[in-house]
This record gives C-alpha cells, structure tokens and sequence, in this order.
C-alpha cells in the first residue's frame, strides 16, 4: 500500500511546520512554540535564519509572479601598480591577484578568468 501525503492546509495560504531546535520561537503574534511542536503558520512569518530548525511539513508552492534572477557578468580589467607591475581588478575594483603580476602574466590570468 503506498502513502499518501495529504497536505493540511488551510484555505488562506498557512502551512504546518515543527520545531526541530532545542529552544522556543516566539513569533511576532506572541505565540510560543516550544521545542518538537507542530504548528500552522504563513512562510513569511518564519525568518530564514530560522529554517535550520524550522521545517515545513508541507509543500510550498513557489509562486509564478516571480521573475528570473538577473545574471551579471564579471568583466575582469588590469591596472598599472607601478615599476611594471599590474593587478587584476573585477568590476567593483577589487584586487583579485595575490601578488602583482607582469603585463603578459595579468593579461593571462584575465583570460584564464573570463573562460
């Protein structure tokens, strides 16, 4: 015989979670939910950093409204340092190199990064 999980949700969007951690949850409706309980709630009204020991028991549907993440792509340029010597920026000008480079070895590694 297969089971069948049913999910028990109410008609307004709540969900069933458990408290897996070894502490209380206070929500911001003042209800305490103590450690192994099982509860209803909305999935905004569970923090992320709580998802760790908060764990839905039901499925939650994402939403379609949502649009694709964007995609940026790193653009990699060099900088003369001085005496020679570059350094390998990305776009928020931030170092990557460790050491400064000479030209031909920062033209390679912007390469080596860009593949």
């Amino acid at each position: 015989m297969e089971r069948i999980r049913t999910i028990n949700t109410i008609g307004d969007g709540r969900i069933r979670w458990r408290n897996t951690g070894g502490g209380r949850l206070y929500l911001r409706d003042k209800r305490k939910i103590l450690p192994g309980e099982t509860f209803l709630a909305y999935p905004h009204e569970i923090s992320l950093q709580f998802r760790d020991t908060i764990k839905p028991l039901d499925v939650i549907e994402p939403k379609e409204d949502t649009p694709p993440p964007i995609i940026v792509e790193t653009a990699y340029t060099i900088k003369h340092r001085g005496g020679g010597l570059y350094n390998v920026l990305d776009r928020n000008d931030k170092i990557v190199n460790d050491k400064a480079l000479k030209k031909t070895e920062a033209l390679e590694m912007v390469k080596s990064l860009e593949e």
